[in-house]
């Protein structure tokens, strides 16, 4: 019998619902997702999923499970495209986000052969379920953020490292770097004055417990900012250099990371098994973060980082007017720099990305920005910096 499996993770709980052909449900012949008890069949808690927001059903015909959205207004997302009309057929590896819940699907067959990968189904509009980083109508005209080649670029068959402590690892000591005199800027993480303290630092108790951090309002709090941009005990400025510093803490459902986001940037997951992927923007000023992690069993040296770094980069930007690319620089504490930059319509982009390795862990964290827009958000980014860390003993499923 062909299955469907759902898994993630909710309330630093793991999760995982079946659902299986003709099975019984409050809504017959489909399984509904969402938070209200009474009409979803399977439920969640966070309140950024809607009240009743997909459904999904099997396809006798076809040997197939189908995702169908039943919210326009906060419409599913199926591999990082919203899922607005018509349906998507699901199979293994499929992620499914629904708010801040990622939920990672996986078909299993008992016996026989698996289903036959289709197309949506005809006679409906069909959607485009393009990879992550593809860009949708909803992001900003430049830059486009192809997807990097799958990662990680490095795999063997290595046992993974025994797992210690909680460790939080916390990039401190900056980014931002062009390297060369050629391009645009200077290493910024000198630029910006940014300390340079240890990367790895022992976390004694829960990962939301760093001293001195912003993010240490409770998790409600943090919830309802990162859902309704409107709701801040902080008053709201009208200049874009006191809207980009009004941040607010964002903690991965996983508790895999945490960073500090101005609040006003809209936040994309296009998560997929085995990487976690979630970008901000802000629609105005093109600017842009970035953070992938996922595992690598084979610990990656400091060349090796770099070189993974520029891969990313090059697949993502290399199409791009007069696109550049400097050469990586380790920072004292382990983080290795890559800076790069290309053209817009008016302008210059400058983009940098940083990578290090914690346990089997990698953390790859790129910052986009206005040339002409980099010295008013300064003082921001160097906030943003420190604030982001992330604890390599959180699985990525």
């Amino acid at each position: 019998m062909t299955e469907l499996i759902l898994e993630w993770v909710e309330e630093g709980r793991s999760r995982s619902e079946r659902i299986q052909p003709n099975q019984p449900s409050k809504n017959s012949g489909t399984t509904r997702l969402g938070r209200d008890p009474q009409r979803c069949d399977i439920v969640f808690t966070d309140n950024s999923v809607s009240g009743i927001q997909a459904e999904i059903f099997y396809h006798a015909g076809y040997q197939a499970f189908y995702l169908r959205s039943l919210r326009d207004t906060n419409p599913p997302i199926v591999n990082g495209q919203p899922i607005t009309t018509g349906e998507v057929p699901l199979s293994s590896g499929n992620t499914i986000t629904l708010g801040r819940i990622v939920l990672n699907a996986r078909v299993s067959t008992s016996g026989g052969l698996p289903p036959t990968e289709i197309s949506p189904l005809g006679g409906l509009p069909p959607t485009a379920v393009n990879p992550p980083y593809a860009g949708s109508a909803s992001a900003p005209p430049l830059p486009s953020y192809p997807s990097p080649n799958p990662t990680p670029y490095y795999q063997s068959s290595l046992p993974s490292e025994p797992q210690g402590p909680k460790i939080w690892v916390w990039i401190i000591a900056g980014v931002l770097v062009i390297g060369g005199g050629a391009l645009a800027w200077p290493y910024v993480s000198d630029f910006l004055g940014l300390s340079k303290e240890p990367t790895v630092s022992q976390a004694d108790s829960k990962p939301d417990s760093k001293p001195d951090s912003k993010s240490d309002s409770n998790q409600e709090d943090r919830d309802q900012s990162d859902t309704d941009g409107d709701s801040s005990s902080k008053p709201r400025r009208d200049s874009f250099e006191d809207k980009m510093a009004d941040l607010a803490a964002y903690t991965h459902p996983s508790g895999l990371f945490k960073i500090e986001i101005p609040r006003t940037w809209e936040r994309k997951d296009t998560s997929k098994a085995g990487e976690v992927i979630i970008r901000w923007t802000d629609q105005k000023t093109e600017s842009s973060i970035v953070v992938d992690l996922f595992k690598s069993q084979q610990q990656l040296g400091q060349e090796e980082l770099g070189d993974l770094a520029r891969r990313f980069v090059t697949n993502a930007f290399s199409e791009q007017p007069d696109f550049q690319v400097g050469e990586p620089k380790t920072l004292d504490n382990g983080v290795v720099e890559l800076g790069w930059e290309f053209s817009t319509s008016n302008d210059r982009l400058l983009g940098a990305t940083y990578t290090q390795q914690s346990n089997n862990t990698v953390s790859v964290v790129s910052i986009l920005v206005l040339r002409s827009d980099f010295e008013k958000v300064k003082p921001t980014f160097k906030d943003i910096l420190s604030s982001y860390s992330f604890d390599p003993s959180v699985d990525i499923p």
